[in-house]
């Protein structure tokens, strides 16, 4: 076996891999891949595992090209994802917290009037939260706290802070953890089945924790510009704030023509 790069003299006697039947391979995965319904986003992240291991045997020398170069991803949109998710609605999250018992009610409604992840809100510490001015408290978040392990400072919205002061903030050490630790899914599940809420519409989208995330999105979109938006959410990019997030409804465009 060789180990590490190879000197010109180790090249020819290298085990080479054929290209060709690589990518007959990855071609067939694909198909079958298309065939069991995968998602082109689950297809694109099977040609980037591929992709990275070839591009490392042509650092080695055991390739003298990528074969796959020239593979075009997979068109994602979310439409054609198999399994998706929406937003609650009002009624629903008015439902949810009702039922709720308090540890929960309060993650939940602290989730859907900031739009954080699960991971995230389970992180929250008391340092976290400014409110030397009590007019314009803020998020001051470090980056291992998101998703995207960038820094951000985002304003706490009304909403969200009425349900945060239901707790002793001036008695909370900077260390101590902000919110209950978010509940198991299971969970979460009983408390929607205990609010009357499907887990699974008509239109064959799914309510998740993650929803609480879209909601918040959904309801900032209705009076804030999509570039705010995507700076509340900590998107990278605008077009997964606007496609994937944003489910706004003709009703609510109607409304504003």
């Amino acid at each position: 076996m060789f180990r590490g790069p190879l000197r010109p003299a180790q090249i020819e006697k290298a085990p080479q891999l054929s290209p060709d039947v690589r990518v007959t391979s990855l071609h067939r995965q694909h198909r079958r891949a298309l065939t069991n319904g995968k998602s082109a986003r689950t297809q694109n992240a099977a040609l980037g595992l591929w992709r990275t291991f070839l591009e490392w045997c042509v650092r080695q020398g055991y390739l003298p090209t990528d074969p796959l170069a020239n593979i075009r991803k997979a068109k994602d949109s979310p439409e054609q994802r198999p399994y998706r998710r929406r937003a609650f609605t009002g009624d629903e999250l008015k439902r949810l917290l009702k039922v709720a018992p308090m540890p929960r009610r309060l993650v939940y409604a602290v989730a859907a009037f900031t739009g954080f992840r699960r991971s995230t809100l389970g992180r929250l510490e008391r340092q976290h939260l400014d409110v030397s001015d009590t007019s314009r408290p803020l998020w001051r978040l470090e980056g291992k706290l998101l998703k995207g392990k960038r820094p951000a400072t985002l304003p706490v919205s009304p909403d969200a802070m009425a349900w945060l002061t239901r707790r002793p903030l001036d008695e909370m050490g900077s260390a101590v953890k902000l919110l209950p630790a978010p509940p198991m899914m299971r969970t979460f599940y009983k408390d929607m089945t205990a609010a009357g809420l499907a887990r699974k519409d008509e239109a064959g989208r799914h309510l998740v924790f993650h929803s609480f995330r879209y909601f918040a999105c959904t309801q900032w979109a209705k009076t804030l510009p999509i570039q705010k938006v995507k700076v509340l959410m900590c998107h990278r990019t605008l077009a997964m704030t606007s496609d994937l997030y944003c489910q706004i409804g003709l009703d609510d465009v109607g409304g504003e023509m």
